[in-house]
Parts: C-alpha cells; structure tokens; sequence
C-alpha cells in the first residue's frame, strides 16, 4: 500500500457536545508504522501534544504531554468499562513498543483529584521507568490525601504477561476502590 500523508490544518473537533482544536500538525502512516509530529488538539485550558512513531520496532517512541486532561471524560468517551482511572492529568511521558508489549515511562505526571474505580484518593505524583532485569515496569508514586494523609504506591507491571505487582504503604485510605 502507498504511504498516506498529511498536513492537518487548524480545525474544530466536536466530541461528546465539547469543541477540540486541532493545530497545525503532520501525520504519516506507511507500511505498518504511524508517525506524528506536532499533533495537538486542546480546548479551553487542557491539550494533548504528540510526536514520535508507532511500529512493531521497540524502538520507535511516542513522547505526549498533557495539561489538565480530565482522565474521566477520556475513560467514558472511550467506554472503558473494566478499569477506571479519574482526575486531572498534567505531565510528559513516553510510550514505546505499544504494538507488542507497551511501556509507559515518566519521570512527571501529576494526576489531581485523582480516582481509581470511582474512589476519589488526591493529588498523584507519579514516577515510572523500564527495569530491564525484571522485564517490567517500575511504578513509584505517592498519592497526597485529602485529610492531609500520604500514601506510597510502589511496584511492576509485567506487560508481556499481562500482570501488576503493587504495594502500597496507605494511611487513611478509603478501601471502596476494592
């Protein structure tokens, strides 16, 4: 198949009654491998930028940053029904070999009013990097509770035998989510 390019112009998205924008942006698709640079579609005050490519080589990357992406509209506009991840997304991170065994990497994401299967926890702050000898990915993060309380978030997440290892050092945290 011939490789499909092309330049986005400037232009107005509606999703679920809410106006996007696109700005000006460039997007390839060629041989089983999606490219982007620039890409970015924002409203009022949050936006979603992106570059990099998408393959089946673990070695293309995909960088985003957000700022103030509303996790729950993302979950209900997309109709994730198993998982359910809430709140208000602002850092950068990195995404890699996402055809075969994805890797999320970030060393800044901040996730306020943060929630997790609709139980409201507080500010996360979350770091994560590849462990190459454990053949997972290392979550660290702390989340700053409403009553003034801080929990610790630590552990793996195996992506290529679809499992999550997690510990948590909690204090006063509501077991809803559970």
């Amino acid at each position: 198949l011939p490789a499909v390019m092309t330049d986005l112009k400037p232009s107005k998205l509606i999703i679920n009654d809410t106006a996007w924008y696109v700005g000006n942006s460039f997007l390839k698709i060629d041989s089983g491998k999606y490219e982007g640079r620039d890409f970015m579609v924002h409203n009022a005050n949050q936006f979603l930028k992106m570059n990099g490519c998408v393959s089946a080589s673990s070695g293309d990357t995909l960088s985003l940053s957000l700022k103030n992406v509303d996790l729950d509209y993302i979950f209900n506009t997309l109709s994730i029904k198993n998982v359910h991840f809430g709140g208000v997304a602002t850092g950068d991170f990195v995404l890699n070999n996402l055809l075969k065994s994805p890797v999320f990497l970030t060393d800044n994401l901040k996730i306020n009013n943060f929630s997790f299967n609709g139980t409201r926890f507080g500010q996360l702050n979350l770091y994560s990097k590849r462990d190459a000898v454990k053949s997972g990915i290392l979550m660290s993060g702390t989340i700053d509770g409403y009553l003034r309380n801080k929990t610790r978030v630590n552990g793996y997440i195996f992506p290529t035998k679809d499992s999550i290892s997690m510990a948590y050092n909690a204090d006063r945290v509501d077991v809803l989510f559970l």
